[in-house]
C-alpha cells in the first residue's frame, strides 16, 4: 500500500477505516491491524486482528501476527496457541513452525523446540534462517556437532549472516576444533 509504504499512517489507516465501514472486509482489516502494529500501539492491532479473525477464522497471517504480539508481551502460551491454529490453516508453512519452535525454546522446551525446527527444515531445506536457529538450539543443547553441521549449512545458504559465523566458531570451540573455529 503506497501510503504505508511511505509511512503516512494517518491517511493509510483513513482509506482502510473507509473500506472496512463500506464492507467488512478481512484483507481491510489485516492491513488496519498492520498499520497500528507498526505505529506502536499493539493493543488496537490485537482487537483488530482478533476481528480479522471473526471475519475470516482461517486468516493465518492474522494468526501469526497476534501469536508475535502476544510474545512481545511476554504471554508464550497464549502465543503458542495462536501459532497451532495457524499450522491448522497452513501447515507447510515453514515460517510457523520456526516460530514455534523459537517460542518453546525461550519456554525452556528444547526438545520440543528441535522437533518444530527438524518439521520447518523438512519442508524449506534450503532456508538459512531456519538452519540458523536450529544450529542456535543445537548449541544450547551442548550438540555442537549438530551446530556445526545446521551452521556450516545455514552459511552455505546465506554467506552474509555475521551471527552464523559467529556461532559457528562457538560451537567449534566448543567441540575443541580450535584450528576449524579461528
Amino acid at each position: 500500500m503506497y501510503y504505508e509504504f511511505n509511512k503516512d499512517y494517518t491517511q493509510a489507516i483513513h482509506y482502510l477505516k473507509v473500506a472496512v465501514n463500506e464492507e467488512t472486509n478481512a484483507t481491510a482489516l489485516f492491513n488496519l491491524a498492520i498499520i497500528y502494529e507498526e505505529k506502536g500501539d499493539r493493543e488496537e492491532a490485537k482487537q483488530i486482528y482478533k476481528k480479522v479473525l471473526k471475519h475470516d477464522p482461517d486468516h493465518y497471517k492474522a494468526k501469526v501476527n497476534l501469536a508475535i504480539l502476544f510474545e512481545k508481551e511476554g504471554k508464550n502460551s497464549e502465543a503458542f496457541a495462536q501459532y497451532k491454529e495457524a499450522t491448522k490453516v497452513k501447515p507447510e508453512e515453514a515460517r510457523i513452525l520456526q516460530n514455534m519452535g523459537i517460542n518453546l525454546k525461550r519456554a525452556g522446551n528444547l526438545d520440543d523446540a528441535l522437533s518444530y525446527y527438524q518439521k520447518a527444515v523438512e519442508l524449506e531445506p534450503a532456508n538459512s534462517v531456519i538452519l540458523y536457529n536450529m544450529g542456535i538450539l543445537h548449541n544450547v543443547r551442548s550438540d555442537y556437532s549438530a551446530a556445526i553441521e545446521s551452521l556450516e549449512n545455514s552459511i552455505s545458504k546465506n554467506k552474509d549472516n555475521v551471527y552464523a559465523y559467529l556461532a559457528l566458531g562457538d560451537a567449534l570451540e566448543r567441540q575443541k576444533e580450535l584450528e576449524r573455529a579461528h
